[in-house]
């Protein structure tokens, strides 16, 4: 058995959150709603999602009319992981304005969570028709063609979305995985040498680097890319499956053992045939 295990890798997803106008620490005269608003998005930049999500239903409690309110309590009710809650809130917001690009953004981000890809896709392009600057709404919407597997509009995509942010590794690992699913892999590579080298703590450019190492046989930077990611990460049951794979290639038996072990306390789960092949290979059943 000569090939990695995930051969798809690791998409990385950004979700950002617009905050219309500035944040006040003292009320505006004569605006107690716009107080609570502002304070609920110091509450929301903070991570205080509850406390959040408090301050903006008080805010539309004495302004109904304020999209922001919906907007914003919408993000923080996403992270609360409430997200019929926060659909409902993106939907109020976009029938108080229609032309907010940002909430057919961030109502996407919320039906990529579901998993609802096509719809997602939707308003990440309602966005783009409304704001052609929007980088993140490229960028997500670049996800959702990856995810469907084309790959070819999703490398078009993180181009623009480059194009606009062009500091964001995460953009060049996820066209990298694209490049590598259209099988040009010296432009996979390239792109993940440039992610490390922007951001030299980013696992899952290290994972999806690793794979392409095994891929193309080199075993020996494979597991030393895997190994990278479990410093960063040592939760991640996706590199100890992989670097069991290349220990295996490797025909360090003993290694490839220790990092099913590893995978499996994990969750991680390997092919029956992999298994199969091992424990031949190694002469041992675990």
């Amino acid at each position: 058995m000569k090939k990695l295990l995930a051969g798809f890798g690791v998409m990385v997803t950004l979700v950002a959150f617009v905050c219309p106008g500035g944040v006040s620490g003292e009320p505006p005269k004569g605006s107690l709603a716009a107080y609570y608003l502002n304070r609920g998005v110091k509450n929301l930049v903070r991570d205080r999602y509850e406390a959040a999500v408090a301050d903006f239903t008080q805010a539309l409690s004495l302004n109904p009319e304020a999209a922001e309110g919906y907007f914003h309590r919408g993000i923080a009710r996403r992270y609360l992981k409430q997200p019929d809650q926060a659909l409902a809130d993106l939907n109020q917001a976009l029938a108080l304005n229609p032309r907010w690009a940002e909430a057919y953004l961030m109502r996407g981000v919320i039906f990529a969570d579901q998993g609802q890809l096509d719809l997602a896709l939707v308003d990440y392009s309602r966005a783009l028709n409304l704001n052609a600057h929007l980088g993140l709404a490229y960028f997500n919407r670049g996800i959702i063609y990856l995810r469907k597997g084309d790959y070819d509009r999703a490398v078009s995509d993180f181009d623009q979305a480059l194009r606009i942010n062009p500091h964001r590794a995460e953009i060049y690992v996820n066209r990298g995985v694209a490049y590598k699913q259209k099988g040009q892999l010296e432009q996979a590579m390239a792109d993940y040498q440039q992610a490390i080298k922007m951001n030299p703590n980013l696992a899952e450019a290290y994972l999806n680097r690793g794979l392409l190492y095994g891929q193309k046989g080199e075993y020996v930077r494979a597991v030393a890319d895997f190994t990278k990611v479990l410093e960063l990460n040592p939760k991640s049951a996706e590199a100890y499956k992989n670097r069991a794979v290349a220990y295996y290639s490797q025909k360090d038996y003993v290694k490839a053992w220790d990092d099913v072990h590893r995978a499996e306390s994990l969750g991680g789960e390997f092919p029956p045939d992999f298994l199969e092949s091992l424990r031949r290979a190694s002469g041992r059943e675990k």
